[in-house]
């Protein structure tokens, strides 16, 4: 039987070759994850070899339903697991999945 269905509360890396999960970062207990952007780092000299897609930062809302607060994350696409390298915190929430 499927899982039941629930907002997304991660970010995952996947190898498309061997199908399996190679790094993962969850946002927590009632901590939902909303749309991402990609952005290149600076120097391709900071990923690992030429067109590798791990040289980039991921930059994400959250939403914590605990609290009702909203944030900005911002993760290494090299280490998702680490967590965030930068989290601000947003001075009103924004309601999960908005889109305009």
């Amino acid at each position: 039987e499927p899982a039941p269905l629930a907002p997304p509360q991660c970010f995952v890396r996947l190898d498309l070759d061997s199908k399996r999960k190679v790094d993962e970062w969850f946002a927590g207990e009632r901590r939902f994850v909303d749309d991402f952007v990609l952005v290149e780092k600076n120097s391709r000299k900071e990923a690992e070899e030429p067109g590798d897609e791990t040289g980039v930062w991921l930059l994400a809302p959250i939403f914590d339903s605990e609290t009702k607060t909203s944030s900005f994350i911002v993760l290494d696409g090299q280490d998702l697991s680490a967590g965030p390298v930068f989290e601000a915190q947003l001075s009103s929430h924004m309601p999960w999945g908005l889109h305009g």
